[in-house]
């Protein structure tokens, strides 16, 4: 089976993708990026978790400026969260994947309680698998150390800039489609474009 995997420069999606490696699913990797390339960071763990694995990238930079601009401001990690699984559909539809994987945690950031997880999953028509959901934080720090992420993980972590000061834990479906509804998601999907990061 073939599965995509958003991957972040973060400690927890390269253990997700890692642990489902080791159960046999054929990975792909897709990195969000703030321009058309993937920050070296996420290139590096690619690396360490297989060389061959195909990681792609797509930038977001229109979408997070037009939620910037025209949508509630509490829910924009929503927004980008649910704007993610879309593109990953988009791209699974492509390549022939099934399932999508996060490395979302339960509780441990504004998109990942269990309310706004789903309201996430609801942007798409696609299974989601979650293998760190109820993990503890430091058995994932422990994982990541242990097949050598963990150190590139916490190396230059940047927090997003379209992070608000006050995010949403408990969204409410209704509301996010109603604000989604001010703007083109369509056409926002159609304009982001796919690479391909070189392979080392």
């Amino acid at each position: 089976m073939k599965a995509v995997c958003l991957l972040s420069g973060g400690i927890d999606s390269p253990v997700a993708a890692h642990m489902m490696l080791k159960k046999g699913i054929d990975v792909v990797l897709l990195n969000c990026s703030y321009g058309e390339k993937p920050a070296e960071k996420v290139l590096k763990l690619r690396n360490v978790l297989g060389k061959r694995i195909t990681l792609y990238s797509a930038d977001m930079t229109p979408c997070w400026k037009t939620f910037a601009e025209k949508l509630s401001r509490k829910h924009t990690c929503l927004f980008c969260k649910r704007m993610m699984y879309r593109l990953a559909k988009k791209l699974a539809k492509e390549i022939g994947a099934d399932v999508l994987i996060t490395g979302e945690n339960m509780g441990q950031v504004a998109s990942q309680t269990l309310v706004n997880m789903a309201v996430n999953d609801s942007a798409i028509n696609m299974f989601v698998v979650r293998p760190l959901l109820a993990m503890d934080k430091q058995e994932i720090i422990k994982i990541a150390k242990g097949i050598g992420t963990y150190e590139l993980s916490i190396h230059d972590a940047g927090c997003c800039p379209y992070v608000p000061n006050e995010p949403s834990t408990q969204a409410k479906i209704e509301f996010i489609e109603s604000e989604e509804a001010k703007i083109d998601i369509k056409e926002l999907l159609e304009k982001i474009e796919f690479k391909t990061a070189k392979k080392n």
